[in-house]
């Protein structure tokens, strides 16, 4: 499914969480016994969710946090205070519920 956030188009596939782990290691080290159920991806604009793990609302939650968060370029931030951290809840949770809504109807 494509979707956008601040005008900026993502694609979110779900794939095996091997797949996630080989794009994720393209980018970021990764431990053996690390697990990940989806990843961000910023270089491609896409959101892989694993096709194994149950809780994929949150997952998918979790990751359009991550697309919002580098479409409004508080990505280069290493620290998020308080007031950061509620401004990015008010301002993304519309638009994340609404993709979210669309996601899971299909």
């Amino acid at each position: 499914m494509k979707c956008k956030i601040n005008n900026v188009e993502w694609t979110i596939k779900e794939v095996p969480n091997e797949e996630i782990k080989k794009e994720y290691q393209k980018y970021y080290e990764l431990k053996d016994d690390d697990n990940i159920d989806g990843f961000c991806c910023y270089v491609t604009n896409e959101i892989l969710l694993s096709k194994d793990y149950i809780e994929k609302r949150h997952v998918l939650y979790h990751e359009l946090v991550h697309a919002y968060i580098q479409s409004v370029g508080f990505h280069f931030i290493d620290k998020f205070d308080e007031e950061i951290t509620c401004d990015i809840a008010s301002r993304s949770s519309i638009v994340i519920n609404e993709i979210i809504d669309e996601y899971f109807k299909k």
